[in-house]
């Protein structure tokens, strides 16, 4: 049996100038970066490859048109790779992350790749991504925080005391 191979791509709404039939440069980039692993890896460089892209929707949210046709078609059996550029491609929750990473995809006998954060279920047998997954969600989620203070500041200068700036040693925790 051919292996086939998924694709995934996402962005969420940061290209809303582009044309509805425009794709945007950071998905084509997704692209190449995976397709540029894959051909390092000889036992998936000549397998069938189908592309998955949902550009413009919110990883925080599972139900994206293209995730759940890809997913549909892991479930028939049909794909047997799945290949992001790293996990919050997949996802924002990373609990649901690590929920496809440690139960679905091993389940469906699915291999996931995750090319920036080096993880190839392939060769995590008896390991876990679990942990890397979570140090991840932690570290987005200090920088959302902080970006998103950042934001709230300067859209709001008539009120700059926010919880944050009563306390200068405030530490974010996950």
């Amino acid at each position: 049996m051919d292996k086939t191979i998924a694709l995934y791509m996402r962005l969420s709404d940061e290209d809303d100038n582009l044309a509805a039939h425009e794709e945007s440069n950071s998905i084509s980039h997704q692209r190449k970066l995976m397709l540029d692993h894959i051909q390092k890896l000889p036992e998936l460089k000549d397998c069938n490859i189908m592309e998955f892209s949902d550009d413009g929707y919110s990883g925080a949210d599972f139900s994206r048109p293209n995730f759940v046709k890809m997913m549909d078609l892991v479930k028939a059996g049909k794909i047997q790779v799945i290949v992001t550029k790293d996990y919050s491609r997949l996802g924002r929750d990373y609990l649901e992350v690590g929920n496809y990473m440690e139960c679905i995809f091993p389940v469906l006998q699915v291999r996931y790749i995750s090319v920036n954060d080096n993880y190839d279920s392939a060769n995590s047998f008896g390991s876990t991504g679990g942990m890397s997954v979570a140090v991840f969600a932690c570290q987005y989620d200090i920088v959302n925080a902080f970006i998103l203070s950042g934001e709230n500041r300067s859209k709001h200068d008539d009120n700059r005391k926010s919880k944050h700036d009563k306390n200068p040693h405030h530490v974010f925790t996950c």
